[in-house]
């Protein structure tokens, strides 16, 4: 049951970091646009010619969201079944009981869910993302490359490396974006797979605890049977 307690409380601040990179990761992308570093305004230039702008026109918002939601959920539903398993603690350590045995597996399950979800909308959003091309983006139209749909992850992912190119611009900004957006993708799937083996554990405790009280009661009807 320690050991439960303390699988919960870090699936509770795995929610917390991913919540928090992908806020951190927003919050930049929201400033910098705000401080007119958006493909509308200001840029990087070389020889008086605009290079590369911080951000596209569209960046696409879906992962995000998807990611605050799911986050905030399994922080509630974490810290729920943290305090249903802490109960137990009250009368010492005994076995969790079966109504909190239930409230944590079902906490846990959801939290599954939800987590799955918000990882496959992440990633969908991901592969369905523009890329940025540097060939076209030299030879070609340079203004054409602002005007797909990206996910923030791919565009800071693949453009931070463009900077060093021309000898301008702050790659470190797109370069910690990249690492935020991926961090908090990721940390969705270590919590994903924590909650399955989780959930596991759990449907094989609630089984092997049946099985004990039914051979309980099977030998107490067997005493009964021999006064």
């Amino acid at each position: 049951m320690v050991m439960l307690f303390v699988i919960l409380l870090l699936l509770t601040l795995t929610s917390i970091l991913a919540l928090s990179f992908k806020a951190i990761s927003s919050f930049t992308y929201s400033d910098q646009t705000n401080h007119g570093t958006s493909i509308s305004a200001s840029g990087v230039f070389y020889n008086d010619t605009r290079v590369l702008a911080e951000y596209p026109q569209t960046i696409t918002q879906t992962a995000k969201f998807s990611t605050y939601i799911s986050s905030s959920i399994n922080i509630m539903l974490c810290v729920a079944a943290g305090l249903a398993t802490a109960w137990s603690f009250k009368k010492g350590p005994i076995m969790i009981s079966r109504k909190q045995h239930q409230i944590t597996f079902a906490a846990v399950v959801v939290n599954f869910l939800i987590t799955f979800a918000a990882f496959v909308v992440a990633f969908v959003v991901h592969l369905l993302s523009d890329h940025f091309d540097t060939n076209f983006y030299i030879h070609q139209n340079q203004s054409s490359v602002y005007q797909g749909r990206f996910d923030l992850e791919t565009w800071t992912c693949e453009t931070q490396n463009f900077y060093p190119t021309f000898g301008f611009g702050d790659s470190n900004i797109l370069g910690r974006q990249c690492h935020l957006e991926m961090g908090a993708r990721w940390l969705s799937l270590v919590q994903m797979v924590t909650c399955a083996i989780v959930s596991i554990l759990l449907l094989l405790n609630w089984e092997g605890k049946q099985s004990v009280m039914c051979e309980r009661s099977h030998r107490r009807e067997e005493i009964w049977d021999l006064d």
